[in-house]
């Protein structure tokens, strides 16, 4: 049986991963749903996966391109436009196989301001407080390339967005990284 296996997955590759793929689905080892969390596995490629078809803008274009081309596998989320006042989240992000995931919120910077660093920290940070219950915590992605942002202003406007949620109560991200317009990034907890 084994050797027959071999041989099928030899001279018929297409057939077999099919075949594995059927059975896979038979005994509830299907492959994984990459739009919700948790680890693809042998499933896991890196690479922009947008099965919905969704129009990505320019910026979101930019940000999954320079996530891709760090290895890591960008699912882009659907658009929810059941409820009013809630915007959708971007990109379900996954580093490896065994990784299950994280959600992104992806803004980019039309300025190099710390005001503008704050605002759009804030901004993300609200809307991934409302897909934690659904997605877990999640990550925004602040970049600031085409604005040519200095680390300085990026500090100064982690530290204005911080203490204006400090003080307003308003939901920071958990997890933020700020690319620079030197390419460079800065993570902040």
């Amino acid at each position: 049986m084994k050797l027959g296996g071999r041989i099928v997955r030899k001279l018929a590759p297409d057939h077999y991963e099919r075949l594995r793929r059927w059975v896979d689905d038979l005994l509830g080892r299907g492959p994984a749903d990459p739009a919700l969390p948790g680890p693809l596995g042998k499933d896991f490629r890196p690479g922009l996966s947008n099965p919905t078809g969704r129009q990505l803008t320019k910026d979101e274009q930019l940000g999954a391109d320079l996530l891709t081309a760090e290895g890591k596998h960008v699912q882009a989320l659907p658009e929810d436009h059941t409820v009013e006042r809630v915007k959708s989240v971007d990109f379900l992000v996954r580093e490896g196989p065994d990784d299950p995931g994280v959600i992104s919120e992806l803004k980019t910077l039309n300025s190099s301001r710390s005001s503008a660093v704050q605002r759009n920290i804030l901004d993300a940070g609200a809307q991934l407080d409302q897909y934690k219950d659904r997605y877990g915590p999640g990550r925004a992605v602040i970049d600031g390339r085409a604005a040519g942002l200095t680390a300085d202003d990026a500090d100064r406007g982690f530290r204005r967005a911080a203490g204006q949620a400090r003080t307003h109560g308003q939901p920071m991200p958990p997890s933020i990284r700020i690319i620079l317009g030197d390419g460079s990034s800065r993570y902040y907890p």
